[in-house]
């Protein structure tokens, strides 16, 4: 009995940290879908295909958090 309740705990300890892993690994993703990034296709294929390496993460990251700088601003369409 006891073994059994340890093999259910191991498997279940082992399944959330892939889980945990899989998550962590998508949150450029993420990041990008929640701000409604223009780029959110593109940031997900960096994510996906580069992420892995740890540069392609970073860079995933930094694309999704980072403010597009391109949009005209408020104050510029009335000066403009």
């Amino acid at each position: 009995m006891m073994e059994m309740l340890l093999a259910i705990f191991g498997a279940g300890l082992v399944t959330g940290v892939i889980a945990g892993a899989v998550l962590s690994y998508f949150i450029p993703a993420a990041i990008a879908a929640f701000n409604r990034h223009p780029h959110l296709f593109p940031v997900f294929l960096l994510n996906l295909l580069l992420g892995w390496t740890g540069f392609g993460w970073a860079a995933a990251l930094a694309w999704a958090v980072v403010p597009l700088t391109n949009r005209p601003s408020a104050s510029a369409a009335t000066h403009g």
